[in-house]
């Protein structure tokens, strides 16, 4: 079997969903080789995956790690990295705005860093996050601070994680990592490093049962909503899918340049990260303000994405945003010491 779809990759041929689900099992439960996994998540990537070998590789992980925390109000924020921008981590840092709002939980799935230099996981150590939770934990969290980060513990981890490492390259794991929240959370904003991946995503995540995802692409090519140019948004809403543009000057913010929120260690992150929290302006204080806006459009919170703004500015000025970052970071010391 692993021959076979090889050969057809190589060949640029799409692969069925059903044929795809079947190798994907293979390869998420170590049971290939690294020479024959490394040639197809290459082949792969030069032919261009398409929205159903994403959706099988998605639906093998979430049958075999999500679990129900019935609650149908999550959302996540979450980017595919491999933009090769470098950026501080944003939507780590939006998480703590948006879960500060009050009125949506929610659920950050995350990994270390593969392609750039401060993973969300990376920064979250950092920070003192406890990520390693057990399930009524993850409950508690969500239940009391309307906020949990959630990291990767898929068994392929080492050998694909190796692989992925060697070859330095964008594979389908970098594509596939929003779309595998084990709380399968409802609503999402999406980044993703190639302009191809916006309707893509759009129709795995209706295939997945979201209700309102945004996915964004700048025309600078990050999987982040832009200071300086326009971003594509592909949006998702109660099982219809709309493309549209946005641009940072309607909501009178100026164009930047880029180059003082990009970063070349987690400890320059953190310190950014840190800094924009606790409400000082900046060019990381109004790239949190743009996502973590946007993402309260997604929530349902506010109507549209200038209200998102100018609710993002009161939570960062008013202290709010730190006051969760310190709050989850005393609440999961508390559950790895045995004490919650």
């Amino acid at each position: 079997m692993i021959n076979t779809i090889l050969n057809k990759l190589i060949n640029k041929r799409n692969i069925k969903f059903n044929q795809f689900y079947k190798i994907m099992k293979v390869i998420n439960f170590g049971k290939i080789k690294s020479t024959q996994l490394a040639s197809i998540l290459t082949a792969l990537s030069i032919k261009k995956e398409t929205s159903d070998e994403i959706a099988a590789t998605a639906k093998v992980i979430n049958d075999y790690y999500s679990f129900n925390i019935h609650n149908n109000k999550v959302m996540d924020l979450v980017g595919t990295g491999s933009d090769n921008f470098n950026f501080f981590n944003i939507s780590t840092s939006s998480s703590f705005v948006v879960a500060a709002a009050g009125s949506i939980n929610v659920a950050k799935f995350g990994s270390k860093s593969i392609s750039s230099y401060s993973g969300s996981l990376d920064l979250l150590n950092v920070l003192g996050i406890n990520l390693y939770l057990k399930k009524k934990d993850i409950r508690k969290c969500i239940k009391r601070l309307q906020l949990v980060f959630l990291i990767s513990e898929f068994k392929y981890k080492k050998k694909i994680r190796k692989i992925r490492m060697d070859i330095r390259i964008p594979t389908i794991f970098n594509i596939v990592g929003p779309l595998t929240n084990p709380i399968k959370p409802f609503k999402q904003l999406v980044g993703v490093y190639d302009r191809r991946l916006l309707n893509i995503f759009s129709k795995v995540f209706m295939k997945l049962g979201s209700k309102k995802t945004l996915i964004i692409h700048s025309k600078e090519g990050s999987d982040e909503i832009s200071l300086n140019k326009a971003t594509y948004i592909s949006e998702l809403n109660n099982g219809k899918i709309i493309n549209f543009l946005i641009n940072p000057t309607k909501f009178f913010l100026k164009k930047n340049t880029l180059d003082f929120i990009q970063i070349k260690s987690v400890l320059q992150s953190l310190d950014i990260v840190i800094h924009s929290i606790k409400g000082h302006f900046g060019l990381a204080f109004e790239m949190i303000l743009l996502n973590a806006g946007t993402a309260l459009y997604v929530s349902g919170i506010v109507n549209n994405i200038h209200n998102g703004l100018e609710l993002s500015k009161y939570i960062l000025i008013s202290g709010k945003a730190y006051k969760k970052l310190k709050t989850i970071v005393f609440f999961t010391k508390c559950f790895k010491k045995g004490i919650l």
